[in-house]
This record gives C-alpha cells, structure tokens and sequence, in this order.
C-alpha cells in the first residue's frame, strides 16, 4: 500500500508546515458554475452584422498598415547640396584656424 504524499510547504528556518487548502462554500461553487456558463455564452454567441463588418475593417486596416511597416528609406540630399554644406563648414572651419594661429 502506497501513502500519499502531502502538500507541504517550506519556510526558512521552520519545519514543514502543511497546507490547508480552502474548501468551497455551496455560494462559490454557484458562482463560479454561472461565470463559467456566462463565458461559454460569449463564446458561442453568433456575431451581429455590425460586429462582423467592424472585425473586417480592422483587418483591412491591420493589412495596409504592414505596407507603412517596411522601412523607407533615408531622405538622401543631393550631392550639390552636400558639397555646398561640406564647402560652408571648411569655411568656418579656415577662419577659425587662422585666428588661432594669429
């Protein structure tokens, strides 16, 4: 014959101390039997049209939302433009050296 272990649980510093497990009231198990109904309503519940036509244009949504997903790429400035920057931060650059050399 074989024993059955008991649920236990253990403390630092102290034995093992026993587990006592709440026994249902008759009013929780009622409860818990009406939620449980009330959620497998929900579930098998048929969609209205309404609900049905929202659930659609979200997933239209939801689709054309993975084209702006992909990455765009960076807003490149033409070279004529770099160049004119470039050639504006050299200039500051040669003044600035030339006081300092002054």
């Amino acid at each position: 014959m074989t024993r059955e272990k008991k649920k236990v649980r253990s403390v630092a510093g102290q034995k093992f101390v026993s587990l006592k497990t709440e026994k249902k009231t008759s009013a929780a198990k009622a409860e818990y039997k009406t939620r449980k109904q009330e959620n497998l309503a929900k579930k098998k519940r048929q969609k209205s049209l309404e609900e049905k036509r929202l659930e659609a244009e979200r997933q239209a949504k939801s689709a054309s939302g993975d084209n702006r997903k992909k990455r765009q790429p960076r807003l490149k400035r033409s070279p004529e433009e770099v160049a004119q920057k470039s050639a504006e931060l050299m200039g500051k650059n040669d003044s600035e050296m030339t006081d300092q050399t002054d």
